[in-house]
């Protein structure tokens, strides 16, 4: 597993893996918040544009998972963490969520994605006892707190509308 940082010639594969991981959730996100596709290429244009860089995880030379930190002066941002559907539930996603995480020292913040019934949902999905739990925390309703893992702070908040 090799992870990096994205370059030009990732977009694409950014971008489907964005659109088809998303695809998990169809049917769960609320139908004024779900479009096809999920997330259009001049949206993801628009986030590398913003600050968002992208790190991808690579396997045998494809690009499995990606995901973007985004600097916004106190804090950093995780966004738009996605695992390709045949790569999720093996780890890939807490590998680079770790990674991603070392990059700053600052407090990460996580944006979850709201779902029908009041409930959020973290996109990245792993196999990790120590990421499920944390996962079924945010998704219990305590979103919009500091969550405490590792040495880290976090603070899972739900993404607004788009």
């Amino acid at each position: 597993m090799l992870i990096r940082k994205s370059e030009a010639r990732d977009f694409q594969a950014i971008l489907a893996i964005i659109n088809d991981a998303a695809c998990v959730y169809r049917g769960l996100i609320p139908v004024d918040r779900w479009r096809e596709p999920y997330m259009p290429a001049d949206e993801l244009a628009n986030e590398i544009a913003s600050g968002v860089v992208f790190w991808v995880a690579e396997h045998e030379e494809l690009v499995s998972a990606v995901m973007g930190i985004q600097d916004k002066g106190d804090v950093s941002l995780v966004r738009h963490a996605y695992v390709a559907p045949a790569a999720q539930r093996s780890g890939i996603g807490t590998m680079l969520l770790r990674h991603v995480e070392g990059l700053t020292d600052k407090p990460i913040l996580i944006g979850t994605c709201p779902l029908r019934h009041g409930r959020s949902s973290s996109i990245v999905e792993t196999d990790s006892a120590w990421s499920r739990k944390r996962k079924r925390t945010a998704c219990s309703g305590h979103t919009g707190q500091f969550l405490r893992g590792r040495s880290r702070r976090r603070l899972y908040l739900p993404i607004a509308g788009r």
